[in-house]
Order: C-alpha cells, then sequence, then structure tokens
C-alpha cells in the first residue's frame, strides 16, 4: 500500500492548525471552566492550646471574591449555598470582595448576609476593597450586620470554653495595627487571626500570642506550572502563596480564593489553580 506523502506546506498548516485549536482549547479551559470549577480543600489543623471544647470545629473559608462580570454576584449566591452545605460551625472571610468597582458591595454583602454557622461569620478587609470606595464596602457590610473585624477581636464561646476570632485591617494599605487587635485578649489562650496578605505571617509569629493566620490575596498565583508553581505572585503574597504552612510557633493557611484579577503578566484566569472554598478542622494537639 502506498503512503501519501505530505508537502511541507500541508504539514506547516495542519501543524499551525493544531497549536491554534490547542491554544484555542487552554485558552476556553483558562477563562471558561476553570475559574468556575469549585474545590473544597480539607485541612486538619493542630493547636496545641486549644480547648477542649472546640476539637472538631469545623471552619469554612472563603476569600478573594474580585466580584466583577466574572464572579458575579449570582456566583457568589451559589458558593454561599455550597458553603452551608458544608455545615461550618464558623465562616470567616479574608478580603477582596471587589477588585475597584464598589457598586458590587451591596449585592456581595446581600449573599453573604445567608452563610449559616452556629459560632458566626466573620470577615477582613483586603488591598482591593481599599482601591475603590472602601466606605461602600463598609457600609454595606454593616447594613446586612455582616461582622467586619477592622483591628478587632471576637470572643467565641463553647461548652463554657472559649477561642477568639481577630481581624486586622489590609496590610499592604498599611491599615493594620496588631498590637491593639491583639490588647484585649488575656495570656494563653487560642487566637486565630485573619489578615488579608499571608506573608505578614513572618511579623505575627514573632508576637507569639497567634497559633493560626488565615489569609488569601496571593490567589494561589492563578496560573501554576507543575513541577515549577507560579511564575508571578503579588506583594506579600510570595512567602507563604498556598496551603498550609509553619511560621516558627504558628501555622498560616492561604486560601487560593473565589475571583480572578489582572496583575502584572497574569491574565484574568486559572490554570492548575482552581478556586477554593476551604473546611478547616480544629484538633487538639498532643502535648
Amino acid at each position: 500500500m502506498k503512503v501519501k506523502k505530505i508537502s511541507r506546506r500541508s504539514f506547516l498548516k495542519f501543524t499551525a492548525f493544531t497549536t491554534v485549536s490547542s491554544a484555542v482549547s487552554i485558552g476556553g479551559y483558562a477563562y471558561h471552566i476553570e475559574p468556575k470549577w469549585l474545590k473544597v480543600e480539607r485541612v486538619p489543623v493542630k493547636l496545641a492550646n486549644l480547648p477542649e471544647a472546640f476539637d472538631g470545629v469545623k471552619i469554612a473559608q472563603i476569600s478573594d471574591l474580585h466580584a466583577d462580570d466574572i464572579l458575579t454576584p449570582e456566583d457568589v449566591a451559589q458558593v454561599v449555598t455550597f458553603v452551608n452545605l458544608l455545615k461550618p460551625d464558623l465562616v470567616v472571610i479574608t478580603g477582596d470582595y471587589v477588585t475597584r468597582d464598589s457598586s458590587y458591595g451591596f449585592p456581595i454583602a446581600k449573599a453573604l448576609k445567608l452563610l449559616n454557622a452556629p459560632l458566626g461569620c466573620f470577615a477582613v478587609l483586603g488591598n482591593h476593597d481599599y482601591w475603590g470606595r472602601v466606605e461602600e464596602i463598609v457600609e454595606a457590610f454593616d447594613f446586612h450586620s455582616l461582622s467586619l473585624l477592622k483591628n478587632q477581636t471576637q470572643s467565641i464561646e463553647r461548652d463554657g470554653s472559649r477561642i477568639w476570632i481577630a481581624g486586622v485591617d489590609d496590610v499592604l494599605e498599611r491599615k493594620q495595627d496588631l498590637e491593639k487587635t491583639l490588647a484585649g485578649v488575656p495570656a494563653n489562650e487560642t487566637i486565630i487571626l485573619l489578615a488579608h496578605e499571608p506573608d505578614y505571617a513572618d511579623l505575627v509569629a514573632a508576637d507569639r500570642r497567634v497559633m493560626l493566620q488565615l489569609s488569601g490575596h496571593s490567589h494561589g498565583g492563578q496560573i501554576r506550572i507543575p513541577f515549577y508553581g507560579a511564575p508571578v505572585l503579588p506583594p506579600l503574597g510570595k512567602k507563604y502563596p498556598w496551603g498550609l504552612n509553619q511560621v516558627g510557633q504558628m501555622q498560616v493557611y492561604t486560601n487560593r480564593g473565589l475571583g480572578v484579577v489582572r496583575w502584572a503578566a497574569v491574565p484574568a484566569m486559572r490554570v492548575n489553580c482552581r478556586p477554593e472554598v476551604t473546611l478547616l478542622t480544629l484538633k487538639r494537639a498532643e502535648l
């Protein structure tokens, strides 16, 4: 049987076609599929000074919504329904509700108001919230009775014991005040800190009062190359860009976020870095 020879011109046309087709397919996936392909990360966290009453408590964390025409308020409402199905005891949100358009603040807050957790729902601001009209975000949260911690701490009680949820204002915008935030907390009690930027953990760990920091900001890089990681990461999101890390005696967990944003050479897409809902389970560490 004769095999028909392919001309160089035909081969080049075929190669160009397959290359373009692959690029279109990958681009379509990165822009339209992975950014909506939510993943639950289930993370056990051992804390040495955790009261027995809080052993097994589940904390749902979401972060970096960046509400816009890609992640709409309707999408956020679906995420809220999804989080509620996980039946967390506590919910935390670690900033960047919008990218710059603060008009999304009220519809986002309206959706987040439906989060259901018996121990409460607590939030902090991120740098992008300040890059718009941050007062609109704050007003929206106040209107919908959402607990926004701005260098504040709230005690959480359960069966006669308590832990503390602390929240610093945005670090990149130099609004944080750790000393003010922790001033009212007695010594040797369990403190979980919400701080938008994960690399703030180095300073928090040096203080030695916080046992766990929960952060977002980095989006995990949005694009992660196998065996390499993220080519581009934002300021204060480079050292601990995703997952659970030990920093001195403290741990920091960085959530990959829900939305996407354009920065430096990173387009508004996700590759090998799916949007995340974290479900952390607190465990008493063996002493």
